[in-house]
């Protein structure tokens, strides 16, 4: 099994079961309304990162005149350019790798 530095997750299950592969000071990004890492089985060194998903996903909502649950989707979109910014990827390189596609 390759070493776990950064685990993303959206509900309590992953954390659960993947939580102790995470490495000593690597990253946990998690919703706090879900998933509480006092209950989990992780190294104390791992840096953790909460976030309000259902937060983001309103404000993006209201800006778009959607309704909420039908962009719980892009949880996953949310948690990609956390996860790099954890470890200081710029936004430049992120883009360069998209139009290289």
């Amino acid at each position: 099994i390759d070493p776990v530095h950064c685990l993303a997750t959206f509900e309590d299950t992953t954390a659960t079961i993947h939580g102790h592969e995470i490495v000593e000071n690597g990253a946990l990004s998690y919703d706090p309304h879900v998933t509480k890492p006092e209950h989990l089985e992780i190294d104390s060194s791992v840096k953790l990162y909460p976030i309000d998903y259902d937060a983001l996903i309103k404000e993006m909502a209201d800006e778009l005149g959607m309704p909420a649950p039908k962009l719980a989707i892009v949880k996953n979109t949310i948690a990609v350019p956390a996860g790099l910014a954890l470890y200081g990827v710029e936004l430049s390189a992120i883009q360069e790798a998209l139009e290289g596609l």
